[in-house]
């Protein structure tokens, strides 16, 4: 439509044009002047048609331009807060699972050590590991079902990022506190390596815990 406009308000800059030179031709000639006139005000008017259409579409286009704008700008809004109150929620969570993570942690680590201390000569870390499993398959469970909420809660955040907050904070801590989780509820490795991994993971969280509790 704008670039029928645009034509037409050339084609009246012509239209004048031509209509003003006939214009002159009648008055030096001395004839009537009412056809060159009329072409004058049809050219004048085919401009000022397409002007006013072309203002009424800038209009228009101005008016949909500033209705997206604010679409956008309540969207993201709207995205910011649910962020934030994800981010909150995801605290919370992260807290309790890496106090009880810990403490299962601590627990794994004591009672392998008591079972290599009262080892006989048939010992078998196998036994042992599951045995320490099954005493602890309700913290186990709750871990579990903690990580996933947790993993439930970055999915959130990461569809309602919009850069204003560090998304990349929370990532790290997800995957440390995965790390740290798996550790404890999937026993692995020997006794020494789990000791070394489980003070390095639980160090790791602490450290996240601390970067995402600071955006608050």
């Amino acid at each position: 439509m704008e670039t029928f406009l645009s034509l037409l308000f050339f084609l009246g800059i012509i239209v004048v044009v031509v209509g003003a030179i006939l214009f002159f031709i009648d008055y030096a000639q001395k004839r009537n002047k009412k056809k060159s006139l009329i072409i004058i005000g049809v050219g004048i008017i085919m401009g000022i048609v397409s002007l006013g259409g072309i203002s009424l579409i800038d209009q228009h286009n101005a008016a949909i331009a500033e209705a997206q704008q604010q679409k956008i700008a309540k969207l993201k809004k709207e995205k910011n807060k649910k962020f934030k109150d994800t981010a909150s929620e995801y605290l919370a969570e992260y807290y309790i699972i890496f106090g009880k993570a810990e403490d299962l942690g601590n627990t794994i680590n004591k009672s392998w050590g008591d079972s290599i201390e009262n080892s006989s000569a048939d010992y078998d870390v196998d036994k042992v590991l599951d045995a320490i499993e099954a005493k602890n398959s309700s913290k186990i469970t709750t871990i579990t079902d903690g990580q996933s909420q947790l993993d439930t809660y970055l999915t959130t955040l990461k569809k309602n990022d919009t850069g204003k907050y560090n998304l990349k904070t929370y990532e790290t801590a997800n995957d440390r506190m995965s790390t740290l989780t798996t550790m404890v509820t999937s026993i692995s490795g020997s006794y020494s390596s789990f000791g070394t991994d489980f003070s390095n993971a639980d160090d790791a969280v602490s450290k996240s815990f601390k970067a995402i509790s600071s955006t608050y």
